[in-house]
């Protein structure tokens, strides 16, 4: 059975060394003796979020936190090419379900996507509350899924805000129900960054896929049926990391 994972800060395991102890504490530090019950000894990994793991075994353990003692200190490399994913919300938990496999998929960032045709719509109060969400979903995602690395999930973005992704080393692919080519052979190009446009449940719309395709992206489709928003970006996701190398 694979040691339990536990997420600390950015940069809090900076300092981390063969043979010294680090301090679990906060939420952390509560779930692993609260709910896990660890005990002393017992194999645990750490995790930052920023590509750096650390492998121990408890040292002490107190009433709301526990000491690691480090036994081995590696730093993970990004996968390449980057990828990104622009996420169109979408209603009830769809967008939450998105995220998480997403996460697993091991996507590098998530772009919440405010689509002409999303159901959902975050304003105000709620915007922060459904980011809040997201980030807390891809947190856990990424415990579950073992990553080292935590992907970003970024502000709310408009249409124009997404194009504004567009450009540099990037290649940009918008999966469209309608479009000639499939994503299955259409080629990868070695560009730094990968970057899949998921839209709602609506689809998108005549005007977005043009001004897409005018700003440089290049529509395809998955296949003959049409999957959920919650699972089309996570589908793409995997063909693309398949064929770019980042899971070879």
């Amino acid at each position: 059975m694979s040691p339990p994972v536990f997420l600390l800060p950015p940069g809090s395991l900076g300092d981390a060394v063969t043979g010294t102890h680090v301090e679990v504490s906060g939420d952390e530090g509560k779930h692993g003796i609260r709910s896990l019950r660890l005990r002393l000894h017992e194999s645990v990994e750490l995790v930052d979020g920023e590509g750096r793991r650390v492998r121990g075994s408890v040292h002490e353990i107190e009433p709301a936190a526990f000491s690691v003692s480090i036994e081995t200190v590696v730093d993970e490399d990004p996968l390449l090419p980057s990828l990104t994913v622009v996420q169109a919300l979408a209603k009830g938990d769809r967008g939450e379900s998105a995220v998480e496999m997403l996460t697993e998929c091991g996507v590098d960032r998530i772009v919440p996507w405010s689509a002409e045709r999303s159901i959902s719509v975050w304003k105000a109060d709620r915007r922060e509350r459904g980011l809040r969400r997201w980030r807390s979903v891809a947190k856990a995602a990424s415990k579950q899924a073992r990553l080292a690395r935590l992907p970003q999930v970024t502000e709310l973005h408009s249409t124009s805000e997404v194009i504004d992704l567009f450009g540099g080393d990037t290649q940009v692919l918008v999966l469209h129900e309608e479009a000639h080519d499939r994503l299955a052979a259409t080629a990868i190009l070695e560009a730094k960054t990968l970057l899949l446009i998921v839209g709602p449940e609506g689809g998108l719309s005549g005007e977005e896929v043009s001004r897409f395709v005018e700003a440089g992206a290049h529509a395809v489709r998955l296949g003959d049926s049409v999957l959920r928003t919650s699972t089309a970006g996570v589908v793409a996701a995997a063909i693309v990391a398949t064929r770019s190398g980042r899971w070879s």
